[in-house]
C-alpha cells in the first residue's frame, strides 16, 4: 500500500493476520480513530510488517498502531514479530499515542527508528509519543529484541503548564527483554520524558537527549540506564535495577 492520501476520517487498517505488509509514502489526515493500524487476533501470526515514510496529521487517537487487536487478546499462540516503523512523521493532538504497540503472548523483533512525533496541544492523561505495552495475558514470556532508535518527540505550541504527553516521549509497560532505547531526542513533553513501568531485562537506555524532563522507572530494569544520556532540566532515576526471578 503506497502513496495514498486519505482524509476526513479515512484510515488504513490491515491484518488479522498480516504477512509481508508494506505501508509506505501515504498521507492520512484527520483519521477518526487510529490513522495506520496493523493488527492480529485469535491464534494468528502477523510478521514482516514495514511502515515507513508516511505522514499522519491530526489522528484522533493513535498515529500508527501495531500488535494485538485489543488488550483482551490473550490467546497464548497469538504472535507478532518482525515489525519496522521508520521515518514517519505524526503531527497533531492525538489522545493516546503517536506510535503504539500492544504486543501479544509471543512477540519479538521490533524496530522503531527515525520517526518524528509532534504534539500540538494538551490532552487527557496518559498520552505518549512512543507507547509499548503488552496484552492482559498472565505469565506471558517477555517481548524481545526491541529497538527504539533516533526518534524525536516534542510538544510544540503547547502551554508549558498543560499536560501534553503525560506518559512521556517513550513509555514501556509490561515484561520485556533485550531492549535498546538509544539516541532519541525528547523535548519538553512532560516531567516524565521517558517512563518505564514493569520489568525489562537486558536493557540499554543511553545516548538520549532529554530536555525538560526526566527518566522515571516504576518497576525493575536490568541493564545499563543513563550512561551518556544528556538531561537538561531534570534528574535521571539511575539503574541498574534487577527483575525478580521468573
Amino acid at each position: 500500500m503506497k502513496n495514498n492520501h486519505l482524509s476526513e476520517g479515512g484510515r488504513i487498517k490491515v491484518g488479522r493476520p498480516g504477512h509481508d505488509i508494506v505501508i509506505e509514502g501515504d498521507t492520512v489526515d484527520q483519521a477518526n480513530d487510529n490513522a495506520i493500524t496493523v493488527v492480529d487476533a485469535g491464534s494468528n501470526v502477523s510478521d514482516h510488517i514495514t511502515i515507513r515514510n508516511n505522514l499522519v496529521r491530526q489522528p484522533l487517537a493513535i498515529g500508527i498502531f501495531f500488535g494485538a487487536d485489543g488488550e483482551n487478546e490473550i490467546n497464548p499462540n497469538l504472535k507478532t514479530e518482525h515489525v519496522e516503523i521508520q521515518n514517519n512523521t505524526i503531527v497533531g493532538d492525538w489522545k493516546l499515542a503517536c506510535i503504539m504497540g500492544t504486543l501479544p503472548a509471543q512477540a519479538r523483533d521490533f524496530v522503531i527508528e527515525s520517526n518524528t512525533c509532534i504534539k500540538t496541544g494538551p490532552t487527557a492523561q496518559s498520552a505518549t509519543a512512543i507507547r509499548m505495552r503488552r496484552t492482559n495475558i498472565v505469565n506471558a514470556p517477555p517481548a524481545s529484541k526491541v529497538r527504539i532508535h533516533q526518534n524525536h518527540a516534542l510538544a510544540q505550541g503547547v502551554d508549558p503548564a498543560a499536560t501534553s504527553l503525560d506518559f512521556g516521549g517513550v513509555f514501556f509497560d509490561g515484561t520485556w527483554d533485550d531492549v535498546r532505547v538509544t539516541n532519541n531526542a525528547v523535548t519538553n513533553v512532560s516531567s516524565r520524558a521517558m517512563y518505564f513501568r514493569g520489568c525489562i531485562t537486558r536493557a540499554r537506555i543511553l545516548n538520549n537527549q532529554i530536555v525538560g524532563g526526566q527518566i522515571q522507572i516504576e518497576g525493575k530494569v536490568q541493564g545499563l540506564v543513563q550512561a551518556h544520556t544528556i538531561v537538561d532540566g531534570g534528574a535521571v532515576i539511575d539503574g541498574p535495577f534487577t527483575c525478580p526471578p521468573g
